[in-house]
C-alpha cells in the first residue's frame, strides 16, 4: 500500500493571463502537425495558381476558359495564402480568446484552488475534492507560468508558478521525481 502522508500542501487561485496562456500553448501544441501540413498546402496551392497564370499567359488561344485559368488562379492565390496565415496569425488568437471565454465561464477557476501532494495521490479540492494516483497521470506539463498535472484526458490541474513563491522549486523537483519513479513525460514550453 503507498504511503499517503503529505508531501506538501498548496493554496492558490489561477490567473485569466495563466490559463489563456496555457490554453495558448496547448492549442497550438495540438495543432503543430496541422500547421505543417498546412503550410505544405498553402505553398503548393500558390504554385499551382502561378503556374496556371504563366501556363494561360504563354499560350496564345483565347477562350472561355482561359478566364477560368486566371480565376482558379486567383481562388487558389487566395486560398493558399489562407493557409499560409491561418496557424501563423489566426489560430493563436482564436485560441487564445477560447480560453479566455472558458476561464470566465469556469466556476472551478474563480474559486480558490486547494492542492495535496503525497507519495500516492495528488488531491485537489476545489469546488469538489478529487484524488489523482501518480501511477495513472498521464504527464506533467511545465509553461513559464505554471506546472500542469494531466491527470486524465479531460483532466488537468494547473498550478501557477507565480502563485505559490518559492514552493514551486519544491513542486518542480517532486513532479520530475513523481515523473521519473512512474515513467512518465515532463514536458517543458520555452
Amino acid at each position: 500500500m503507498e504511503e499517503t502522508n503529505s508531501v506538501l500542501q498548496l493554496c492558490y487561485h489561477i490567473t485569466k493571463d495563466q490559463f489563456a496562456d496555457y490554453g495558448r500553448r496547448m492549442g497550438l501544441r495540438q495543432f503543430e502537425a496541422k500547421k505543417k501540413r498546412t503550410t505544405i498546402s498553402g505553398i503548393a496551392e500558390i504554385l499551382l495558381a502561378v503556374a496556371l497564370i504563366v501556363m494561360r499567359l504563354t499560350t496564345s488561344e483565347q477562350s472561355n476558359v482561359s478566364s477560368l485559368f486566371y480565376i482558379l488562379g486567383v481562388v487558389l492565390i487566395v486560398l493558399g495564402a489562407y493557409n499560409l496565415w491561418f496557424y501563423r496569425a489566426s489560430l493563436p488568437k482564436l485560441i487564445e480568446k477560447s480560453a479566455v471565454e472558458n476561464y470566465e465561464k469556469s466556476q472551478y477557476l474563480q474559486n480558490e484552488i486547494k492542492i495535496e501532494f503525497t507519495n500516492g495521490e495528488l488531491v485537489e479540492t476545489t469546488v469538489s475534492r478529487e484524488a489523482y494516483q501518480w501511477s495513472e497521470i498521464l504527464r506533467v506539463e511545465e509553461t513559464p507560468m505554471l506546472y500542469a498535472v494531466i491527470a486524465t484526458n479531460e483532466r488537468t490541474v494547473l498550478i501557477p508558478k507565480e502563485e505559490i513563491g518559492d514552493d514551486r522549486y519544491l513542486v518542480e523537483e517532486f513532479l520530475k521525481t513523481v515523473c521519473n519513479k512512474f515513467s512518465k513525460e515532463y514536458y517543458t514550453y520555452r
